[in-house]
Order: C-alpha cells, then structure tokens, then sequence
C-alpha cells in the first residue's frame, strides 16, 4: 500500500473482496482455519489501522449489511454504503432495507448507490426520489453503471437534484454532530421506525436520522401520495412548512409533488445547519459563514444541543421558555457558548407583534437589539425580523457575540 500512501490519499474503498475466501473451501492460516468472519475482520481493519499509521485522518469506505449479511467490523466503518441494488423502485426497497438492517445492528454512518448501481432502464422519478432519500441519509454518493449524471435528463431533473444536494450540504452540521454521539454511544445514526424484519410486508419504511428528524422515503413508482407513520413521543413539522405539525403516533396521507419529500423536524429541537445558498428553505447566501440554528416550535421545556465539528472545539446552544401574562405571551431565551462563526437563529411556530422586543443580554442593562428589514445588515448590534408567512422569527446575534458568547433575551411572543 505504501506506493500509493505515500501520494497522500484520504482512504480506501474495500469493496467486499472477504467473501472470496469462500471459493478456498475449508482455509487455512498460520494458526489454523480462517472463517470468513476472521478474514473479514483483518482485511477492513488492515486497511483501516495501517492507513491511519501513514495519515490520521485517513479512513476506508466499507459495506455495513448487504444481503443479510455483516461485512466490515463496527470498529473501522465510520462511512459505508449498500448495494448492488437495480435502478427501479424494488432497488431502492432492498437499498432501504439494508441500511435499516445496518441501524438494527448498530452500524454507525452510510447511504446507498443513488439511483442504483447496476444498469438498466434508470426512469427520472426514480432518481429524484432516490437522491431526495440520499439527501437525508449520512451518506450521499451517486455512481453506477447507466446514466446517473441529472443534468442529461431534464432541467426539471437538475433542478430538484441540485436542491437536494444543497439540503444534504447544510445538515453536515447536524450529521458531524449525530456522528459523534452516536459513535460515544456505539449506536447507529439511522434509527428504524419498524424492525427490518418486518419489511416489505409493512409499508412502514420510515427512519429517524438522529434524534431530531424524521424521513418517510417513497418507495413507489408514480406516488405522490405517502401514508407517513409518525414516531410516537414527539409531535413533528414539515420540513417544507414549518406552519404545520403532525402529532407522534398518527397515521397521515400526505401528498409531496416531485420537488418535494416526506422530512419532518421533531417539534423543539434545535437542528444546526451550514447554510450558504439562496434559495434554501432554512436562509440564503446571506447566512454563508454563520451557524444557523433552526429552532422547531419551541415546547415550555426547553431544548438542548451540542453542535461538533471536525477538530473544532464546537459549541453548546440551548432555548429556555419564560410564560407570559395572561394573554398568552411568552419570553423566549437563547443561549449559545462563545463560537469562531456568527450564529443566526430561525425560530418557527411562534408570532411577534408590535409588542415584540430583544435584548442582548451580554451586555450590562440588557440593550435592546433593533428589528430591521434585512438583520444580516445589522452590524455589530445584530438585529431580527419577522416573516409573517412562514411564521418564522430570525434572530442575527451581534458581531461581539464571537467572542462572548451569546444570550438573546426575546419577549412578546404568540404562539400560532
């Protein structure tokens, strides 16, 4: 391997060479016979652990379960893939059932072959809904044989995968941060609504990605309308609607166009985002080189979340809820730990009026923070708005805040 080492590359793909060892019959080793599994975890972890000696950040990509069947050790698959699955819907099912199976037994990070790996007749709404579960999936890697490239079919096809793309982009915040709890827990950051088992006679296909959102794939050809079997424990908002919410444990028949997915955002959870695009549902361009922190209906309890980042020292966020008068009005505190990066924070379900009022509560005698059409042209003072349609608060913290940290006193809220 040291030829290749030496040219500084990151990794490798294994690609399932252990079963190979199969074809010897009965093998024998040094010390004896070699079963496929002890063979399986040398070769992944030879790759793995001698590569790392070389570069110490270097990693492999491996198969987590394909075909009922473990491939590399838990210990070396940071970041995987299943397959070989055909490019049609049943190939997106077994795709889907193999990463559920990998989250059952504790795999940590993967994702599929987009669109599928093997050739054939590869029709445009399979790709889009393959790239849409791709998107809210850690990994997101498009490749195969046949044509995968979406600018080659449609400007329609090219659009609604870029969108996607750029989704997938922005959660690297919230999946970096999944990852690593996930890996302390040695859990999976994919968490099946149903036991694989049970597929495909359920048509409960749904995951958790993480704790705080929640995905429906469609796995039909020429659907639009989704039964989405809902979590039990937490009430959930549409990922494109941020105005409406699904109670925990329903059944509900939804209908998403081709442009859009079944992804919900658990109700007061505080999911960060990399947003640096316009266009996107979560900000725009203005947003690049902030943390966004989309806040989701926030509940009287609070919430609570550590955001990592890679050879970072990360930051702690956290919203606490102050009850009003009799009216209904309630406070709202934001609390972020100093950070190297502006931190913008959108939060949805709530309603301000005139009565409406922040406070940079760093500062000795609390000043007030203004309310401007365009807050990212605040300056040093920060500054937030209201966007009545999509009823969504967005809180840009003062340019000092880098430094000190920041603690966003808001009062006069309505909840709608």
């Amino acid at each position: 391997m040291d030829n290749v080492l030496n040219m500084g590359l990151d990794g490798w793909k294994c690609d399932g060479t252990d079963p190979y060892i199969f074809v010897l019959g009965y093998a024998h080793g040094h010390d004896g016979h070699v079963s496929e599994r002890d063979y399986a975890n040398l070769y992944y972890r030879d790759f793995f652990y001698y590569t790392r000696t070389k570069n110490p950040d270097s990693l492999i990509m491996a198969r987590p379960v394909d075909s009922e069947w473990s491939f590399a050790p838990h210990d070396v698959m940071f970041s995987g893939w299943v397959g070989d699955d055909d490019p049609a819907f049943n190939g997106l099912r077994s795709a889907l059932w193999s990463m559920l199976t990998s989250a059952q037994r504790n795999y940590l990070n993967f994702g599929s072959d987009t669109g599928g790996y093997r050739g054939g007749d590869r029709s445009k709404e399979l790709l889009i809904r393959w790239a849409q579960m791709s998107a809210f999936c850690p990994l997101f890697e498009n490749g195969g044989n046949g044509e995968h490239r979406p600018w080659l079919y449609d400007q329609e096809t090219t659009d609604i995968y870029r969108d996607f793309v750029n989704a997938h982009y922005e959660l690297v915040p919230y999946l970096l941060s999944a990852g690593t709890t996930a890996y302390t827990a040695n859990v999976s950051v994919m968490i099946p609504n149903k036991d694989p088992s049970l597929l495909p006679d359920s048509d409960d296909w749904g995951y958790r990605l993480w704790t705080d959102i929640f995905v429906s794939p469609i796995t039909q050809n020429k659907t639009q309308d989704v039964t989405v079997h809902f979590p039990e424990g937490d009430d959930w908002v549409d990922w494109w609607d941020g105005t409406t919410t699904h109670a925990g444990g329903s059944n509900v028949t939804l209908t998403f166009a081709l442009d859009r997915f079944p992804a919900f955002k658990r109700e007061g959870s505080i999911i960060p985002l990399d947003v640096s695009v316009d266009g996107s549902l979560h900000g725009d361009s203005r947003s690049r080189g902030h943390l966004t922190l989309q806040i989701s209906h926030p509940l009287p309890a609070g919430g609570h979340t550590n955001v990592y980042e890679w050879k970072g020292t990360g930051v702690e966020a956290e919203y606490s809820v102050e009850q009003g008068d009799s009216d209904g009005s309630f406070g709202l505190n934001v609390v972020v730990t100093a950070y190297h990066k502006p931190v913008v924070a959108r939060i949805t379900g709530v309603c301000a009026g005139v009565e409406t009022s922040v406070h940079d509560a760093t500062l000795p005698g609390a000043p007030s923070v203004p309310r401007t059409a365009d807050p990212f042209a605040a300056g040093l003072t920060g500054g937030w708005t209201f966007v009545a349609g999509a009823r969504e608060l967005v809180l840009v913290a003062p340019a000092a805040s880098v430094q000190r940290g920041t603690f966003l006193r808001v009062s006069g809220l309505a909840r709608c």
